[in-house]
């Protein structure tokens, strides 16, 4: 037996009501790591600030101080797993 990482349960991912307080354009729940930011500037971030009418959620922890945080991107620190499926069920895409 081995790992299947990058996949989902779905029993513990599935469709639910979006929850308005987390309601977005696009949003991005992980934990930050300096080696992911390249792709969450281009995928994430660049797209926030080529968009500014358009609503950015993101979520997770370890955030540094000199994040690169645009105006209309927002904020939730940490997620617990259950919430998960209300984040990703929130959002547009």
């Amino acid at each position: 037996m081995a790992p299947l990482y990058g996949s989902a349960d779905p029993g513990a991912h599935h469709r639910v009501p979006p929850n308005d307080a987390l309601r977005a354009d696009l949003s991005y729940l992980g934990t930050y790591a300096e080696d992911r930011q390249p792709a969450l500037q281009e995928l994430f971030i660049e797209p926030a600030r080529r968009s500014p009418g358009r609503k950015f959620v993101i979520g997770g922890s370890q955030y540094p101080p000199g994040f690169p945080w645009e105006r209309n991107i927002f904020y939730v620190r940490h997620m617990p797993p259950p919430v998960h499926p209300e984040f990703y069920c929130s959002s547009s895409l």
